[in-house]
């Protein structure tokens, strides 16, 4: 089994930071992930662990902009503190970074050199995923479309899974105002 690279601080500072400054704001979620405020946005469910519809058309979005490779950083300082790892796209090497390192305790960023697309994916079981419109319209073609992944964020967010509980709903609707989707519905039961 292989293992993603651990990139040095000083090559990830050369090689890496300005494309991640390019792509991320270093804000919360719901005020804005990423710079381009033209780029297609959309919410995933399961943080660096990424249902494998969204892994595998993350895959092919990344593929068709020519980025073999991506970079997964800690969101402090735009990826700047360690660790910082290069991934090749298989599913075990995301998966060694979130469970053996820091990455799946923090929110964690992922990019490619294309600086096309940026995900932003927190350890309360959610991510961030914006592109250029060409890049996202293959990435939705791949995960079953826009209303498709949506569906699936807010089946994961009424069932809890989104790491949030019942007290976080509100951070649960802000983030999704901020994807322009409407906010959760709440059973009569549920509302107080």
């Amino acid at each position: 089994m292989t293992h993603p690279t651990q990139i040095a601080a000083q090559d990830y500072k050369t090689t890496w930071s300005g494309s991640a400054r390019r792509i991320f704001t270093g804000g919360d979620p719901v005020d804005g992930s990423f710079r381009e405020r033209d780029w297609k946005v959309v919410l995933l469910q399961g943080g660096l662990a990424l249902e494998d519809v969204d892994f595998d058309a993350l895959v092919d979005a990344a593929s068709y902009s020519g980025d073999s490779t991506f970079v997964a950083a800690p969101y402090a300082e735009f990826g700047e503190r360690e660790p910082q790892f290069l991934l090749g796209w298989k599913r075990p090497d995301l998966e060694h970074v979130r469970t053996e390192s820091l990455l799946g305790h923090v929110d964690t960023i992922m990019f490619g050199q294309s600086a096309r697309w940026g995900v932003l994916a927190s350890p309360e079981n959610f991510a961030v995923l914006g592109g250029t419109s060409q890049w996202m319209e293959r990435f939705l073609l791949v995960a079953g479309g826009t209303q498709m992944v949506e569906d699936r964020f807010r089946r994961a967010a009424q069932e809890d899974v989104i790491g949030f509980g019942s007290q976080g709903r509100q951070y649960v609707d802000a983030l999704l105002r901020a994807v322009n989707w409407k906010p959760l519905e709440r059973s009569s039961s549920s509302a107080s």
